[in-house]
């Protein structure tokens, strides 16, 4: 019997490979053009890409929901905006109730929720505003979907998320609809950064209690956790926190 031959010095290669080059990329966008979720979806944002745009002054729309890829960067900010957040240039209004009607299998009963997302960071995904006001006017007293990615206006997680981040400095927030900020199912620390920000309950709100950042399972698997790291940033009329234990506060 020949012996096998010598595995002295051979490389194993892969019968398939991607590698992906860090990019980065600058735009500029004007009031009266795009709603800034379908603009998002038009820039064919891949993997592994740092996207930054400046929202020229003006009013702009976000009532389209967009979900980002995984490991990507986008960051938004508003043009001459002054530090401490009183006097931006730039504001967003978020308005259009959305709905969805769902029919469980087997079953007759029909259910018609409300689905408020206008933004998913999944895993490893980093998403920033800054010098930017919103103004949250959805108000849809209808109960939210139940799936988590869909509870709040801005959602952190995707499927076994891990790692993602959302930012807000310099900017004030009229809220309507609770929670703002939802940390979905099965997410692993997801990270919410408040800088200077200012929220205030929207006084359109139907809602008793509206809650800012919540993490809300829904139907999904539990086990989400948040770390909020909140610096010179107030709250008027809303409740800032969940009461849940699964979020761990820095101020």
């Amino acid at each position: 019997m020949e012996a096998p031959p010598s595995n002295e010095n051979k490389k194993i290669e892969p019968i398939k490979k991607i590698t992906y080059q860090p990019e980065e990329k600058w735009y500029e966008l004007h009031q009266n053009t795009y709603d800034i979720g379908e603009y998002l979806d038009l820039l064919d944002i891949k993997p592994y890409q740092t996207i930054n745009i400046t929202l020229k002054e003006g009013n702009f729309i976000w009532n389209k929901n967009y979900k980002m890829p995984v490991n990507t960067t986008i960051r938004l900010k508003g043009e001459n905006y002054i530090n401490g957040g009183n006097n931006n240039k730039v504001t967003i209004l978020i308005n259009e109730q959305k709905g969805k009607i769902y029919e469980e299998e087997g079953f007759i009963k029909k259910t018609d929720f409300s689905l408020n997302s206008r933004l998913l960071i999944p895993n490893n995904s980093f998403f920033s505003m800054i010098g930017i006001d919103i103004i949250e006017k959805i108000n849809d007293s209808r109960p939210r979907f139940p799936s988590s990615e869909g509870i709040g206006v801005f959602n952190l997680g995707g499927e076994m998320g891990a790692n993602p981040v959302f930012c807000l400095t310099e900017g004030c927030f009229e809220i309507s609809s609770s929670p703002f900020i939802n940390v979905q199912g099965n997410c692993i620390r997801g990270r919410i950064i408040l800088n200077y920000s200012h929220f205030k309950k929207n006084s359109i709100a139907k809602e008793s209690e509206i809650t800012i950042i919540d993490t809300n399972n829904g139907w999904n698997g539990k086990g989400s956790m948040a770390e909020v790291l909140k610096t010179l940033t107030d709250v008027q009329g809303c409740k800032f926190l969940t009461d849940k234990k699964s979020i761990i506060y820095n101020e």
